[in-house]
């Protein structure tokens, strides 16, 4: 599940940065380090939660999504960078 879910954040996070800045470069390495910020400070959080645990198994799959997330990203705007070209 936090494969999945961080794969989708990181995906439509990323869509999102590029529609608000213009200058992906910068913005794109930024959003990556704040979501895997997040996700490291929320997994570490739980420690301080009786229902919850931390588990080392859940960052590791929350920051392979967010990789993931980060490859489809660049996969998918580089097919519609080619589409757009004209011919």
């Amino acid at each position: 599940m936090h494969f999945k879910l961080s794969t989708l954040l990181s995906l439509l996070g990323f869509m999102a940065a590029v529609r608000l800045f213009e200058e992906a470069r910068i913005v794109l390495p930024l959003v990556l380090a704040v979501m895997l910020a997040a996700l490291v400070a929320d997994e570490s959080l739980q420690q301080f939660s009786e229902t919850r645990a931390f588990d080392l198994a859940d960052l590791y799959a929350g920051a392979f999504g967010l990789a993931l997330g980060f490859l489809l990203f660049m996969v998918i705007s580089g097919i519609s960078s080619l589409q757009r070209k004209p011919s």
